[in-house]
């Protein structure tokens, strides 16, 4: 019995991850029927609809984080002014794993406004079954890595976001690619560049790369008022008999409730305040994050009266069920009602997501 109810809780993952998989085609034939309608209307009115959708999606994903995980979710910092203020903004933070994309949102519903959040991701991603192209049609921004950084397709991106006056929390992690402490030559590598630009090693992130922050602070200064800097950290992510720290969870074992807290620190800076020349702009960047680094040695250490929480006042964050509910109920209802009404209704679904699957690949790689 102890066996088996084992072997069912290690399976508790896989109910989310059906319905927020399938639940990607159900709004991608949503976006379909929006975009041929809205087709002879004024851009904004495709622009309101295709937000509700991203946002209607993201409740989705954060049912499960509140109401399934029942994570916690402690912020610390400027989020009493941050919640007074409907602005657009640049979302900077530290990147651990695939649950920092769903941090991001965590603290937007808080305003309300998750359909304007819009991430600056790695070309490679564009190609993700579904989600690449429905990103890539939500306005996010895909850029290379450093040596295949194309950067006059991101400012036409940037300036379309801009010209269009698309409502815009923009997720930037400068960091380049996730902080894993078992991958010890990406972190001596982040270290000596640290050395080279003249400033000290840090030991809990990785030392920021400026190109994508450079250009989107220039195109878009007078389209954002404020960067949110935001420092992640999750539980049980040290162990206590090495002493060292260990790789944070990803979705399917954040799901399964490895990591039950989230602790989140956030700063807001007026981005009249930020300075954007290269060398300046650089240092102060490289400022913040040895702030995060500060934060995170005192959240690794054991022997701290701050081990796994930051420093100063902290409240929990929370989202109230009205907001996601409803989202839940819609996306399970209408994927159990397509797949289980007829064969005919079930084959429609399953051709139409392939559809959209192939359909989608073929153009991001035209689009490239």
């Amino acid at each position: 019995m102890i066996t088996l109810l084992s072997h069912i809780h290690s399976l508790r993952w896989t109910i989310p991850c059906f319905l927020m998989m399938g639940s990607s085609s159900i709004t991608m034939m949503f976006w379909g029927a929006l975009r041929l309608l809205s087709a002879p209307l004024p851009k904004k009115i495709y622009r309101i609809g295709d937000d509700a959708l991203f946002s209607s999606y993201m409740r989705l994903t954060l049912f499960f984080f509140h109401n399934y995980v029942k994570a916690k979710v402690y912020v610390y910092g400027d989020i009493e002014d941050i919640q007074k203020r409907d602005e657009n903004v640049i979302f900077l933070s530290n990147h651990q794993c695939t649950v920092d994309w769903i941090v991001a949102c965590m603290l937007s519903e808080q305003k309300q406004c998750t359909g304007k959040v819009r991430y600056v991701m790695k070309s490679g991603l564009k190609y993700l079954p579904i989600y690449g192209f429905y990103c890539y049609q939500h306005s996010c921004v895909f850029v290379g890595r450093s040596g295949k950084f194309n950067g006059e397709k991101f400012i036409k991106e940037l300036q379309y976001l801009k010209n269009n006056e698309i409502p815009v929390w923009l997720v930037i992690y400068p960091e380049g690619t996730r902080y894993n402490p078992e991958l010890t030559e990406v972190i001596d590598k982040s270290k000596k560049y640290a050395v080279d630009l003249g400033f000290k090693k840090l030991h809990h992130v990785l030392t920021p790369r400026i190109t994508a922050l450079k250009s989107s602070l220039r195109e878009l200064k007078d389209h954002v008022t404020a960067v949110y800097d935001v420092t992640i950290a999750y539980s049980n992510t040290y162990d206590t008999e090495t002493r060292k720290r260990t790789p944070a969870y990803g979705m399917p074992d954040f799901v399964m409730g490895k990591s039950p807290e989230i602790h989140m620190n956030v700063e807001r800076i007026n981005i009249k305040d930020i300075p954007i020349e290269d060398s300046k702009l650089q240092q102060w960047c490289y400022k913040q994050f040895a702030k995060k680094d500060r934060i995170l040695t005192g959240f690794y250490d054991p022997d701290s009266n701050l081990y796994e929480k930051f420093p100063g006042k902290s409240s929990l964050l929370t989202i109230k069920q009205r907001q996601t509910i409803p989202a839940f109920l819609f996306y399970t209802t209408t994927l159990l009602t397509v797949i289980s009404y007829s064969d005919d209704s079930r084959e429609f679904y399953f051709k139409s997501s392939l559809c959209i699957m192939v359909g989608g690949l073929l153009w991001v790689s035209f689009k490239s």
